[in-house]
């Protein structure tokens, strides 16, 4: 059963880490991009459609699609020849001087073009709304989602919003399933690092507090020489690695205190990680100032758990390495 749970797990952070494929089906020959990149070099031509989940795509000048080009959330340079529609929901498109589009162009996010860039079909720009209302009154235009949030910026598009909200919960999904292959594979050391910050929670937030100041200046002085540049990458991926270790513990602790306030018993770690880390996932990508905040806060103690238990091999305080109390007898 642990073998089949491994699996499922790995399943899953595969489906989030994809890399490009080709489509293949009904005759379409295509192209699929998911979070990867993809470039289509002068002189080739692509007999099927383009599409972009997320991905980075290049069509370069002379280039040719013979299909349509749709992007999700995708990043798309286009300087060679789209001989179908080319559509954009919530990505960014940049189409070159060199550019032409034989047929329509709707974009459902940042779109620019260069002077000489051809259209041939229509243009459409911005989520359009048409009311069964005389056009005098309500007329179709760009109805912007004004909020002023993290992440958002005043004019963004109802489509735009669902795209990026698409985005975090995949996000977080992708980080639930990395916590559960965690408890599978470290469930010792996941373990003492959940009751290192339940049992010490004031010296826990402290000692992460502190490490995440360690950090920033350790940067700051690393960025002073090059050779220090260098290394910065690296401190920071092992930073990020040992955060996102104390994330999933604390996960941990706030899933088995869920289940247990709704009075859930005999249910597994594994369980009781996923849920944990869904939830606080989930509450640190709540705009405006609450979702940083609870970040810091529960980076910080997942970050002093992990330290003070050492990475999760001894419990804190150790209790063998306190001092021997010697007793001395009155002699008479």
């Amino acid at each position: 059963m642990k073998k089949w749970t491994i699996l499922l797990v790995l399943f899953l952070l595969a489906t989030m880490t994809i890399t490009p494929v080709s489509a293949q089906g009904g005759g379409d020959n295509g192209q699929v991009v998911f979070g990867g990149t993809y470039t289509l070099r002068a002189g080739e031509t692509l007999p099927g459609d383009l599409a972009v989940f997320g991905g980075q795509a290049t069509i370069e000048e002379g280039a040719v699609v013979a299909g349509d080009v749709v992007a999700f959330g995708g990043q798309l340079e286009i300087a060679g020849h789209v001989q179908g529609d080319l559509a954009a929901f919530g990505g960014t498109v940049h189409l070159a001087r060199s550019a032409k589009v034989d047929g329509d162009l709707a974009g459902f996010g940042q779109v620019t073009q260069e002077p000489g860039a051809q259209v041939q079909g229509k243009k459409v720009e911005g989520f359009q709304f048409k009311f069964g209302l005389p056009d005098s009154i309500v007329s179709p235009q760009k109805i912007p989602f004004s909020v002023t949030g993290r992440g958002l910026e005043p004019g963004t598009t109802l489509l735009a919003l669902m795209i990026r909200v698409i985005r975090t919960l995949l996000t977080i999904l992708a980080v639930t399933a990395i916590g559960a292959l965690a408890v599978v594979l470290l469930p010792k050391q996941t373990r003492q690092v959940s009751e290192t910050a339940q049992q010490s929670l004031a010296p826990t937030f402290g000692v992460g507090c502190l490490g995440l100041v360690v950090l920033a200046l350790a940067s700051t002085v690393l960025a002073i020489t090059i050779i220090g540049l260098l290394a910065i990458p690296f401190l920071w991926m092992a930073a990020a690695v040992v955060i996102l270790f104390g994330w999933i513990a604390m996960g941990l602790l706030v899933g088995e205190r869920v289940l247990q306030a709704l009075h859930f018993t005999g249910v597994t770690p594994i369980v009781s990680a996923i849920i944990g880390v869904f939830v606080i996932s989930l509450l640190a990508a709540a705009p405006s100032c609450i979702g940083p905040l609870f970040t810091v806060l529960v980076a910080s103690l997942g970050l002093g758990a992990v330290i003070l238990s050492r990475l999760g091999t001894r419990p804190y305080p150790d209790e063998t390495t306190s001092l021997p109390v010697v007793t001395i007898a009155n002699q008479q």
